[in-house]
């Protein structure tokens, strides 16, 4: 399990051959998403694999959640992924052009939604 760390005492990053992350749960209240990024901002890795339930779409369906934390990790793998630092050596060329096109939507979808909670409510929407 991930322990939270508020700065990296070594100030550097760690580098890894690959590094495999699964089941975030995105969407989702218990998702830890503050030590997610902290873990990506210290570490580089020629592959990157992310592996199971990415974004939580059983539970957006039931109950929208997405914190700004939720948005940096998309935003923070794409990053990685237009640089060259991740390599989705798990699937076909096209198979990740489509696996950045949804994690985009998503984005973008979760954007929409919160200008639409804050026209509608006249706050700003925030975490939790």
């Amino acid at each position: 399990m991930l322990k939270k760390v508020n700065q990296n005492k070594f100030d550097k990053i760690f580098n890894y051959r690959s590094i495999w992350i699964s089941d975030f749960h995105l969407g989702t209240r218990g998702c830890q998403s503050e030590l997610l990024l902290e873990f990506i901002k210290y570490t580089q890795s020629e592959k990157l694999y992310l592996v199971g339930d990415i974004i939580d779409g059983w539970a957006l369906k039931n109950t929208w959640y997405w914190p700004q934390s939720h948005n940096d990790v998309v935003q923070t793998i794409l990053r990685k992924a237009r640089t060259g630092t991740t390599d989705h050596e798990m699937i076909s060329e096209d198979e990740k052009k489509q696996l950045l096109s949804e994690l985009e939507n998503v984005a973008f979808d979760v954007q929409d939604k919160m200008d639409e909670i804050e026209a509608r409510t006249g706050r700003e929407v925030t975490d939790g």
